[in-house]
């Protein structure tokens, strides 16, 4: 029987084939080197995108934390603006939700809906329609991002694309509220994402909320 270099008994061969062993390292050696070639192809214009479509990179930290429900851990958020500081109203403001866990698109509206229905805000049917409309379930190490222009435009980025918005600044006041209102359930969350990185009263040129803000004015 014949045996050929590209078959089953190539390796017995190898050696005894010094042409064939050659081109067998050099059809390797291309083709390996033209797979790293995609490989930082691919990466590199993820990472374009990336910086493109996220809003955060313009931005300042102000402060972060978890939140977490009995034992469960639901998910990281970090609060950002121009300057670093907090100010209530007071645009451009990022909140970014990092998830620790898979969450069903139904569960993040009707959680929205409680929050603000805890807060005494009655949001029109549109708003929870937008958001069922625009927002994805969400699995483990997701991120949404809700980023409120200096227009208080409120933008939605998932995962760094961005996936809606809802032109309204009544909207972007109350989903922040959520968080940032004084009266809010996650009181220490909000302590956390603000980081005590809050403007004076008499610097600050917005009425917050529209509802009552503390303040340590005497």
């Amino acid at each position: 029987m014949r045996f050929s270099c590209h078959r089953a008994s190539y390796y017995s061969r190898f050696y005894r084939s010094p042409n064939c062993g050659r081109l067998y390292f050099s059809t390797l050696s291309s083709a390996l080197f033209a797979i790293v070639l995609l490989c930082f192809a691919k990466h590199s214009i993820a990472s374009e995108n990336q910086v493109e479509s996220k809003p955060l990179q313009e931005l300042s930290l102000i402060g972060q934390g978890e939140m977490h429900w009995m034992a469960w851990h639901l998910y990281d958020a970090r609060l950002y603006s121009a300057d670093g500081y907090y100010r209530p109203q007071g645009y451009p403001l990022a909140l970014a939700i990092s998830y620790a866990r898979a969450i069903d698109k139904k569960h993040l509206v009707s959680a929205t809906t409680k929050a603000w229905s805890r807060l005494h805000i009655d949001p029109p049917s549109r708003w929870v329609q937008r958001l069922s409309n625009i927002w994805p379930s969400v699995n483990k190490s997701d991120e949404l991002v809700f980023y409120v222009t200096t227009a208080g435009i409120g933008q939605f980025y998932y995962n760094g694309d961005l996936i809606g918005e809802i032109d309204d600044s009544e909207f972007s006041a109350a989903f922040l509220a959520i968080w940032l209102h004084p009266e809010t359930s996650g009181k220490s969350l909000r302590a956390k994402l603000i980081g005590g990185r809050v403007l004076p009263r008499s610097q600050q040129t917005a009425e917050p909320w529209g509802l009552k803000e503390e303040t340590h004015d005497k």
